[in-house]
């Protein structure tokens, strides 16, 4: 999931995949796109909550297509 300064909506965003019933294993990978706002602290809260969740820098050019690449890139899941 890519984000950028997403500090308002990311804990509807993740609160919504926390309440998911999938029994399937599955992971999230967010990628940071240089946010400067308070995103990478709200989403740290979510760790216990979601403990399949990854966070990761994202490309130094922020762009939506390169930061699904790099979550794709690292993701563990299958």
């Amino acid at each position: 999931m890519p984000v950028r300064n997403g500090a308002e909506t990311i804990d509807d965003q993740l609160g919504a995949l926390a309440r998911q019933t999938m029994r399937d294993p599955w992971e999230l990978v967010v990628v940071d796109n240089g946010s400067s706002d308070a995103t990478l602290d709200r989403v740290q809260r979510w760790q216990d909550r979601l403990p399949m969740l990854r966070v990761i820098e994202g490309p130094a050019v922020p762009a939506v297509a390169a930061s699904l690449n790099a979550g794709v890139a690292v993701a563990q899941a299958s």
